[in-house]
């Protein structure tokens, strides 16, 4: 009985030190995202890494008046987490288009670029994060959603 008891302690004791993962930790690597903005749906592979960076592989479609249009390219961001690790903040360095639609016609990538890049790099925005190992939401300030999943 008493090595019962002195197995469930240590069992115990263990349990007291495992540390709950922090939100950095839960964040850390490769999540398949996607949101619903107004104008149609955005895509992304996104790898968040420990230093602050991050890569992401992107498609984006949907309308605008009476076009309608289709990119694919990717981008590098930094990102920090905000308010406690409530929030994160992620700021566009750099996108490059790959491949372009315009009305189901394929366009130069180069003049998508020339369209698209200049207005996303630089661009940041902040929104509210929960995280666990197998979802990631980030809800934008204009309530736009973003889920991703592992």
């Amino acid at each position: 009985m008493k090595r019962l008891v002195l197995g469930a302690a240590a069992l115990a004791a263990l349990a007291a030190c495992a540390t709950t993962p922090t939100t950095t930790q839960l964040l850390i690597g490769t999540w398949n995202c996607e949101s619903k903005p107004a104008f149609g749906s955005i895509k992304t592979t996104t790898t968040y890494s420990p230093d602050g960076t991050g890569k992401a592989h992107l498609a984006v479609a949907g309308t605008s008046g009476a076009l309608t249009f289709e990119a694919v390219g990717d981008a590098d961001a930094t990102w920090k987490l905000l308010e406690e690790d409530t929030k994160i903040e992620l700021k566009v360095n750099n996108v490059t288009v790959t491949s372009a639609k315009l009305n189901g016609n394929t366009i130069d990538p180069k003049m998508a670029q020339t369209m698209i890049g200049p207005y996303l790099a630089g661009q940041s925005a902040t929104s509210a994060i929960k995280v666990d190992q197998k979802t990631l939401t980030l809800t934008a300030t204009d309530g736009s959603v973003t889920n991703c999943t592992r």
